[in-house]
């Protein structure tokens, strides 16, 4: 038997394959030709939440978007025998984050909106709410930024509180039929990916997010719209009166409730050679031909002139310039991949399952 505890002391991030196989740029990048720009066909639309805010003890307001992302890694036992591929006993532990635009979550004095809760479908083909903000507040959940603070970017940790060897308040507690779906990190955009996937304007695009005009009565139905990159900036930007920040501009119209939303690229490519060895990605086939661009943070809006019948000007609007800002998914990467933060799930590992793993 060999003791593996000097290797298992880091954690491995899991691509959609195994990290053993090199995957080069290009090399195995097919573009399929005359395929429509669609969402995947094995897509977990139960990894898009809905945020509302609690006005009364039956009334709920949206709020915006948000999505759920899973983060695979893998942990051995203290005395680990190795076999090929999957060694025996080997863990693989997904925690769940769920992803906003920062400014859906805070207001603009940067303090955390009150009664905040999700809105999530459930296995009784219903919806069921639960508590987010609160447990922000009792501080059952952690919050995680960029370091840059200009980057409109809210992680929490989710760590199911009905499933945590802890007391929680009854009302605060989450349902246990809820359904809950996530993104593999794997599908996160790195600067890497960027190179890999060829990543330049015109790039097809879509997003999921909260239609506030409608959601669904008895279930969460997102709405889907479709794009291109529109520019990738060399420098910071300013967008809404924030500090410059980087940003991707993409080629939609966005609306309220659309802020948080998950936006994708369409890389219309696959690498059907390693389907077979696909063993620790939670999805495969169509799930694979995206990559999770970043968070759609707004629109832009630009001054018209409202004419009256008169010919005269009594008012300007800001219209819709249809160019969405997307905050990228390089900063999820780096505040998920970061020392402290891969320490914490080593932590949260212990309080969860038995011991004996690291």
């Amino acid at each position: 038997m060999v003791c593996h505890r000097c290797m298992a002391q880091k954690e491995i991030e899991l691509p959609a394959y195994f990290p053993f196989i090199p995957l080069t740029a290009n090399q195995n990048q097919i573009p399929l030709t005359g395929e429509p720009s669609t969402i995947p066909s094995d897509f977990d639309k139960n990894s898009i939440l809905f945020l509302f805010q609690k006005t009364s003890p039956t009334n709920y307001d949206p709020l915006g978007t948000g999505f759920i992302i899973r983060v695979a890694s893998l942990h051995y036992p203290h005395i680990y025998i190795p076999i090929p591929f999957i060694g025996k006993n080997v863990m693989v532990f997904h925690p769940y984050y769920f992803v906003t635009a920062k400014h859906v979550l805070f207001d603009e004095k940067g303090n955390l909106r009150p009664d905040v809760y999700l809105r999530f479908n459930n296995n009784t083909n219903g919806i069921s709410w639960a508590p987010l903000s609160p447990l922000i507040t009792n501080q059952s959940f952690r919050v995680l930024f960029s370091t840059n603070k200009a980057v409109d970017m809210a992680i929490v940790a989710i760590n199911i509180p009905s499933k945590l060897p802890k007391t929680i308040p009854p009302d605060l507690d989450w349902p246990n039929n809820i359904n809950i779906g996530g993104i593999d990190s794997s599908l996160l955009l790195t600067s890497q990916k960027m190179i890999q996937y060829e990543i330049r304007e015109g790039y097809d695009m879509f997003f999921i997010g909260l239609f506030v005009q409608f959601y669904g009565s008895g279930r969460n139905i997102p709405v889907c719209r479709f794009g291109h990159l529109a520019m990738i900036p060399d420098e910071p930007i300013s967008f809404a009166g924030l500090p410059p920040q980087k940003l991707f501009l993409m080629e939609s119209f966005t609306y309220g409730g659309n802020s948080g939303s998950p936006a994708f690229f369409r890389t219309e490519r696959s690498i059907p050679i390693l389907k077979t060895v696909n063993l620790l990605s939670s999805k495969s086939g169509e799930h694979d031909k995206i990559l999770l661009a970043g968070i759609v943070e707004g629109e832009y809006r630009f001054p018209s002139d409202i004419v009256a019948s008169n010919g005269k000007v009594p008012a300007v609007a800001l219209e819709n310039a249809g160019i969405a800002a997307v905050v990228p998914a390089t900063y999820i990467h780096e505040a998920l991949f970061s020392k402290d933060e891969i320490k914490n799930r080593k932590l949260l590992l212990k309080m969860v399952e038995p011991k004996g793993y690291f």
